[in-house]
């Protein structure tokens, strides 16, 4: 089945039978996404453990992440899937707000961090990307708490 965008910014009126929601950052295009991530949680960390490039990305960002980041900063993290980075950044003290639309993905969160004991280092909360960060404003960069700085509001 192929899936077009709707001609307009209004969804189709079956959801999932050949049309999706305008790309837009609206309430009706983040339920869209959330749902197709609500359907994947159970096979996500086996796709995404298995791609060579995707786990290189993710090795050379929390490399990065932990020669930036140190116990006991807090960091934002926009898209958490199943919670794989937030823990790592927890195991070593570093706590996180993980953020996902998918309340499937942020319940996988929470449970993987509880797994790890690192339940009380994590916070996980369902929420869009453009809206995780601060009052509803969007922000450039993910660092809530480092040194004293504070995060830009986007434009």
């Amino acid at each position: 089945m192929e899936l077009r965008e709707s001609s307009s910014s209004k969804s189709s009126p079956n959801p999932g039978r050949g049309e999706r929601p305008s790309f837009l950052p609206d309430p009706e295009f983040y339920s869209y996404v959330a749902r197709g991530y609500d359907q994947t949680v159970e096979s996500y960390d086996l796709v995404e453990g298995r791609n060579t490039i995707s786990e290189r990305v993710r090795r050379a960002t929390i490399g990065s992440a932990l020669s930036t980041f140190r116990a006991p900063d807090r960091v934002l993290e926009l898209g958490c899937g199943t919670g794989r980075d937030a823990v790592e950044l927890a195991k070593h003290g570093i706590r996180v707000v993980a953020t996902d639309v998918s309340p499937r993905m942020v319940e996988a969160t929470r449970a993987r961090a509880k797994a790890h004991g690192v339940d009380d280092l994590i916070v996980a909360k369902t929420s869009p990307a453009a809206t995780a960060a601060w009052g509803g404003r969007t922000v450039r960069w993910g660092v809530l708490e480092r040194r004293g700085l504070k995060p830009r509001a986007g434009p």
